[in-house]
């Protein structure tokens, strides 16, 4: 799968729905830092729609790194097709937790500035063989870009992940 499809895939896929079991209820309510999201989220219920949720997340990228932590040995991945890019992400948290996700964005943000440019992710994606248009490019980054930067921020970048660990889990 190219990840330009992950990125498409994105508006279309938070009309999914997770059924949260009672275990992986208490995982998430322990991972929001705040007691409003708490409360927004005990009000969802135990089918909780994967847009809802993803919005809590990302008012609170420390809740995201909580969550995937915790959530991250229930989720499989299949590596014998090729990877998305949050596949792929979702992957290296399974192999070195948060901070290797932390550590693949330091090493991709060159100029130190605390997000990816386009041109950035370009680079990135054509060193691990997906040769990407400017266009698609712009479409992966628009679909991620939360604060509308024009580039994708640390919380973005975890956000994605997060995005793709809730749809796993939704299916």
């Amino acid at each position: 799968m190219l990840p330009i499809r992950s990125a498409l895939r994105l508006s279309s896929r938070f009309a999914s729905v997770l059924k949260v079991s009672s275990a992986e209820r208490d995982i998430i309510l322990n991972s929001f830092s705040n007691a409003e999201n708490k409360a927004a989220f005990q009000s969802l219920g135990n089918s909780v729609p994967v847009d809802s949720l993803n919005n809590l997340f990302a008012k609170d990228p420390v809740a995201i790194e909580k969550f995937l932590e915790a959530i991250m040995d229930t989720i499989e991945v299949d590596q014998e097709k090729k990877l998305s890019f949050a596949e792929f992400l979702v992957i290296m948290v399974k192999r070195k937790g948060v901070n290797g996700v932390q550590n693949a964005f330091l090493s991709q943000d060159k100029d130190r500035s605390g997000s990816i440019s386009r041109d950035e992710l370009k680079e990135w994606m054509t060193k691990y063989g997906h040769f990407l248009t400017r266009k698609q490019v712009q479409t992966m980054v628009d679909a991620v870009d939360v604060n509308g930067d024009g580039e994708i921020d640390y919380g973005e970048f975890l956000n994605l992940v997060c995005q793709e660990v809730l749809q796993m889990k939704s299916e």
